[in-house]
């Protein structure tokens, strides 16, 4: 959240046996007081994404993975797309909390068939949708993030279906309306499901500049060596800032403050 005394959270309530006893809860912390302000989350959805001042969420109906998005007093949430449109990851609300970057995926009349796979913005005030990436037949893209002061988005470009060791991956940033697509850094050699929590990739404060981290698979099987790059947002003047050579953990993600 932007105030610096109060943690937004949310999850269930277990019982002793580890059992879940309620529906879905949403609260906000006041780190002074120790108060606890409990934020309503509608019946038979989950939070998916929270805006920074906590006062608005997109959430999934559990059921049909159908979209929406409501803020916490209690109101009906309001369905963003058409009950064939689900989301494939986590959406991220924009800095200042308007726009919501999201991948959605639309199926078809059959339960596996899958018209159309993008990366898109969407401005909530009046639902317009910006496509960012159309995902082509095998393509696949994950961990995107918005720059500091929402202009930009950085995401991850991969070929679906590669595995440990492949080529194919890149990192890339486009504009949030969709224009100046630039590809950044190829990553080679690269374990293909590390981006998948978003945390491989951060901006600079500023927003000129990323770091990342890249996972190189190893000759050993089932193993790799993690180092952490940092580089312009234009794709020059990489330099790396770290590099673990025991193959034997894994570097998971960062943050950059």
């Amino acid at each position: 959240m932007k105030e610096a005394n109060k943690l937004l959270v949310w999850g269930y309530d277990l019982a002793d046996d580890g059992d879940v006893k309620s529906p879905f809860k949403s609260w906000v912390y006041d780190l002074k007081t120790g108060k606890r302000d409990e934020r309503p989350v509608p019946k038979n959805f989950s939070p998916t994404a929270v805006s920074q001042d906590g006062k608005m969420a997109v959430l999934q109906e559990n059921k049909h993975r159908q979209i929406h998005i409501a803020t916490f007093d209690g109101k009906k949430p309001q369905s963003l797309f058409e009950p064939n449109f689900s989301l494939f990851n986590s959406p991220i609300f924009s800095p200042d909390g308007e726009r919501v970057l999201m991948r959605v995926e639309e199926r078809g009349v059959e339960e596996k068939e899958w018209k159309s796979d993008r990366l898109i913005v969407m401005e909530l005030a009046t639902n317009k949708i910006t496509i960012i990436k159309d995902l082509q037949l095998g393509n696949a893209i994950s961990g995107g993030i918005w720059s500091p002061n929402g202009k930009r988005v950085a995401y991850i470009d991969r070929k679906k279906g590669q595995g440990r060791g492949d080529d194919g991956l890149s990192i890339c940033t486009v504009d949030a309306n969709g224009q100046n697509a630039k590809e950044i850094v190829e990553l080679v050699g690269t374990f293909g499901h590390i981006d998948d929590t978003g945390l491989t990739m951060a901006w600079s404060p500023d927003g000129k500049r990323l770091a990342y981290v890249h996972q190189t698979a190893s000759p050993k099987k089932n193993s790799y060596s993690s180092r952490v790059v940092v580089i312009d947002a234009d794709g020059t003047n990489p330099k790396e800032i770290y590099k673990a050579d025991d193959a034997s953990w894994v570097l998971m993600g960062f943050d950059w403050k």
